[in-house]
């Protein structure tokens, strides 16, 4: 099969146009599509919804940060750490009702870890509820639990050193049988010099 050459064509054929077509020539007309687009319209876009994300995390920290703070009055309570095991003074699975035991347990900062003193209470960062020896138990071995605060003489305590001390009976601040491990029960027991009765508050 012979083909014709341009020149050839347009000789022979006068009325026939051979030429390229021209860059988008066929194709269909934008305005079919709707109104052309401005050039800058998609940095618009993109610009808006920076500024959209950059208000949400905005809002995003402000409410992180309130809830992280927590109340003015217990935001910077200090945690009652023991000496024997560095584990700190924890009321019981976070218990709101009178007579909540306290153990210790691994530090965490939570707020039924916190604790303040109060004149001659501590009060816990959690309830507002005060550390006492419950019954005003006079004997080693009473139970220290949480109780609504009253000013009675079994929820007062001073310190001596590193001990706590209760003004009911005179007796520290203890944890049971002196064992390190977690949920070991607080207790008051006759002062002994034992580490079990040191405490860093």
């Amino acid at each position: 099969m012979n083909f014709l050459s341009a020149a050839a064509i347009r000789g022979n054929c006068p009325g026939v146009d051979v030429r390229r077509p021209r860059p988008g020539a066929g194709q269909p007309s934008r305005a079919r599509h709707g109104p052309a687009q401005p050039r800058n319209g998609y940095r618009e876009g993109s610009m808006k919804a920076a500024k959209q994300l950059l208000l949400l995390l905005a809002i995003t920290a402000l409410a992180v940060g309130s809830t992280l703070t927590g109340s003015p009055a217990f935001a910077a309570a200090p945690l009652l750490k023991s000496n024997l095991n560095g584990r700190c003074a924890d009321i019981f699975m976070f218990h709101q009702e009178n007579g909540a035991s306290t153990v210790t347990w691994d530090c965490t900062g939570n707020t039924n870890q916190q604790w303040r003193w109060d004149g001659e209470q501590i009060r816990s960062g959690m309830n507002g509820k005060c550390l006492e020896i419950y019954a005003a138990h006079p004997g080693d071995q009473g139970s220290v639990s949480m109780w609504d605060c009253n000013g009675g003489a079994h929820q007062k305590w001073f310190r001596n050193g590193s001990e706590i001390r209760s003004r009911v009976n005179g007796k520290c601040l203890d944890i049971l049988g002196g064992r390190p491990e977690n949920g070991q029960l607080l207790v008051s027991w006759s002062c002994n010099g034992a580490r079990s009765q040191s405490w860093d508050f």
